[in-house]
């Protein structure tokens, strides 16, 4: 999820949390079991040991590249490590670098924002969920994490949950490196330097490299994985459709509330980087200086002392037209590169009220209006009336702004690219209102990441009743795309395929349709930045 907060840690990594609180041990672990033989797979790297869950068995802390520590900080993911013996895989991973901030004023994000495990620059590591590590080559599911691609895990509430292994899905859940330490820019001004203002998506790309080469051997098929996320996660998989480097890793993707333009151009990462090295006192291509430096320092210059993105987002996200990531990956979908890739693409019907309408009036910054008028031909007093008609509040219309801007144009964009490149196309959007706080913050951001993971025991965002007939159509509808990549029915209702004729959206809520073209509501304002307007 894509709040970038995270909750502190508690100061014993092995306490248990007491019972029902947020940071429980899902009820679906075995505790009780015994390990035996069923338990142990042989990799290439070497053996593993996993461990009993409800319908399945869960290899956790699979390390997928070697440590990108000391020498190899900044350096694009190395070769997974190999060990003699038995491999306990029990428990997940160290978590990425970030900080662990207590997501004041965000009570509904809480449980989804605690980290299961102790942050480390050694955090490369994935968690496999198998209803069985044997040959029946099952769907492969890789969900990659959201966090404004400063914080999260993948060990994190509700995707680190077996809720696909009745499903007859393998679910793998990912690490990737963040905020500084995944994407600082250093490619021009540190010799051998490649990759280096996307080692993020390198690392996710490696992850998905390793399920392609070992997820035969945990009742999982290469040939059928689907990569999902959401927010940060959504923006990472409609990057990978574009880049070079992933392509033929997976053939089916869901983005949810993500698009391919959250990125910052090589000069602006460029100048942010020199910045850096300036603070911290390392000269450009001093690769030695670089590794010393403690990781806590360099985790404080992520933090706060840099402008972010016109966008709003955090200053060390996506380099774009760097030797990874294509300077207008939009574009690159558009020419074909995810033809062979069944995407469904979707949003959620309020996106920013959690973050606007959670803080009293002014508490928070104007919206970057300014950087929004830069596409589109009007005025910002046109834009400005245009958001106040369709909302009673000052607070109501930025967020509405907001949630246009930063996720319904980029995702109608992301949608035509993809059909203009030949992928089969499925988009939805999530209407259901959450009735927390007085039903004020409708269907925000993030709200159908429990409903896809059916997984809705946290009444703090979902309320006390949400209605599990949702989570049961929704998650039944991503396992049918993993299974057959196609989705025929949400429930009863039929989901049409996306098309330039009726660009048909899938709306879910209590009662779900097929609407067409719900864009028309942003044509009064935003025709100029909608590709299929153009």
């Amino acid at each position: 999820m894509s709040p970038g907060y995270a909750l502190p840690l508690d100061s014993s990594a092995d306490k248990k949390p007491d019972a029902g609180s947020p940071g429980i041990a899902p009820s679906w672990l075995d505790e009780g079991s015994i390990l035996s033989e069923k338990h142990v797979v042989s990799i290439p790297q070497g053996q593993l040991r996993g461990k009993a869950v409800s319908s399945g068995i869960l290899f956790a802390g699979i390390p997928y590249a070697g440590p990108p520590i000391g020498e190899l900080r900044f350096r694009a993911p190395s070769s997974p490590p190999r060990w003699d013996g038995i491999r306990d895989c029990l428990e997940p991973g160290p978590s990425a670098m970030q900080q662990l901030d207590a997501a004041e004023g965000l009570p509904h994000y809480a449980r989804s924002t605690v980290l299961g495990s102790p942050v480390s620059e050694d955090c490369l590591y994935l968690n496999v969920f198998t209803p069985a590590p044997d040959s029946a080559l099952r769907p492969v599911m890789v969900w990659i994490h959201g966090g404004g691609l400063q914080t999260g895990s993948g060990d994190s509430w509700p995707f680190f949950e077996g809720t696909f292994l009745p499903d007859e899905v393998v679910l793998v859940t990912i690490n990737y490196r963040l905020n500084i330490f995944g994407f600082l820019y250093l490619d021009e001004d540190f010799p051998d330097a490649f990759g280096t203002g996307n080692l993020g998506h390198l690392d996710q790309i490696a992850a998905l490299q390793w399920v392609k080469e070992n997820i035969s051997l945990l009742g999982g098929d290469p040939g059928k994985v689907t990569v999902f996320g959401e927010s940060a996660g959504g923006w990472s998989v409609s990057q990978l459709l574009a880049v070079p480097r992933a392509r033929g890793l997976f053939t089916g993707a869901i983005v949810q509330s993500g698009g391919a333009d959250t990125t910052v151009p090589v000069a602006q990462a460029r100048e942010r980087t020199r910045l850096v090295l300036e603070a911290i006192g390392v000269c450009a291509g001093d690769w030695l200086g670089l590794s010393q430096v403690p990781a806590d320092e360099l985790l404080a210059q992520a933090i706060g002392k840099y402008p972010g993105t016109d966008r709003g987002w955090g200053p060390f996200i996506t380099t774009a037209g760097d030797s990874i990531v294509p300077r207008d990956s939009n574009a690159e979908i558009a020419r074909g590169s995810a033809r062979d890739v069944a995407v469904i693409v979707g949003s959620t019907h309020d996106e920013w009220s959690a973050l606007r309408m959670a803080f009293p009036p002014a508490a928070l910054p104007e919206p970057n209006y300014m950087s929004a008028l830069s596409s589109l031909s009007i005025s910002l007093d046109t834009l400005k009336a245009y958001y106040a008609e369709r909302s009673e509040s000052e607070q109501g219309a930025q967020a509405t702004f907001e949630s246009d801007w930063l996720f319904e144009v980029p995702t109608a964009n992301l949608a035509d690219a993809l059909l203009a490149g030949g992928s089969p196309v499925w988009r939805y959007r999530f209407d259901w209102p959450s009735p927390v706080q007085d039903g004020s913050l409708g269907a925000f951001h993030a709200i159908e990441v429990p409903f896809v993971f059916n997984s809705l025991d946290d009444p703090a965002m979902l309320g006390d009743t949400p209605p599990h007939s949702i989570a049961i159509k929704l998650h039944g509808a991503w396992v049918d795309f993993a299974t057959k990549r196609k989705v025929l029915k949400f429930g009863d209702a039929e989901w049409a395929e996306y098309t330039s004729t009726g660009r048909q959206v899938m709306t879910i809520n209590s009662h779900s349709e097929v609407v067409d073209d719900p864009d028309t509501r942003l044509l009064p304002v935003w025709k100029p930045a909608l590709t299929h307007r153009l």
